[in-house]
């Protein structure tokens, strides 16, 4: 009676894993046929002269990324949509790469990469040197740094040029 029991509550766990690992997937290929759609349609430069340039602001958004939390993403995704950030693209790449992250953050720093490599065409050349330069191991360095935000984005194509 018990390795039934047993054997029924692993079949169930197995097909809860296999859903899970399915949803993973599809989210995946949803985010990757999003962003090769959307790299055709970046908008033009005129959008972006609509846009807040303001110094003030834009150095906030870059100082709002270095502490990013995932409950902080719905601000962030906002503030993309609100603010020109052309000019200081690299500074958000470099603040992204720097953010002190969680593995709960992952999820939803990754979706804010996407969102601001479909809006930028220099984003993408940007966030990838800033990640060359954290990885690239010093001469007394042994150990690498964590790569579940480096791999995630690749596994994805996101470092599409």
């Amino acid at each position: 009676m018990y390795t039934i029991f047993l054997f029924c509550f692993l079949q169930k766990n197995f097909k809860e894993a296999i859903a899970e690992i399915e949803g993973h997937f599809s989210h995946k290929a949803k985010l990757r046929s999003r962003i090769h759609a959307t790299i055709q349609n970046r908008p033009e430069e005129s959008h972006f002269s609509k846009l807040d340039s303001s110094i003030k602001k834009n150095t906030a958004f870059v100082r709002k990324l270095k502490n990013f939390t995932e409950a902080q993403k719905e601000s962030i995704l906002k503030d993309i949509n609100t603010l020109n950030l052309t000019k200081y693209i690299s500074e958000v790449a470099n603040a992204i790469v720097e953010a002190k992250l969680k593995m709960t953050d992952i999820a939803s720093i990754l979706q804010v990469c996407v969102v601001l490599h479909e809006k930028y065409v220099d984003f993408a050349p940007q966030i990838l040197e800033a990640w060359q330069k954290v990885l690239s191991l010093k001469k007394d360095e042994k150990v690498l740094p964590p790569l579940a935000c480096f791999c995630n984005p690749i596994e994805i194509h996101y470092f599409l040029f």
